[in-house]
């Protein structure tokens, strides 16, 4: 991450990580990246930003996965909704 946020900006990274999984890498106290996006899957079907809960210094998710293995032109991919990327 430092390498990235070094060479392409805060602006332009970003995490794709749940709750669980942060706390489960990085512990409940770090915070370090909470200033970058996330992008977080919840599969619960419905376009729009989720039920986001805060975590790892981030304040808002930027990128909310809604659907996995949908089937677009006989190709599965995963649904997502961008709230912002404010660039």
């Amino acid at each position: 991450m430092t390498a990235a946020t070094k060479m392409f900006g805060r602006k332009f990274v970003g995490v794709y990580v749940s709750q669980r999984s942060w706390h489960g890498i990085f512990g409940d106290d770090y915070k370090d990246w909470g200033n970058l996006k996330v992008w977080f899957a919840r599969w619960d079907h419905k376009p729009g930003p989720g039920e986001w809960t805060p975590y790892g210094g981030f304040k808002n998710a930027t990128i909310h996965q809604y659907e996995g293995d949908a089937k677009v032109c006989n190709a599965d991919v995963d649904l997502d909704y961008v709230a912002s990327l404010d660039y």
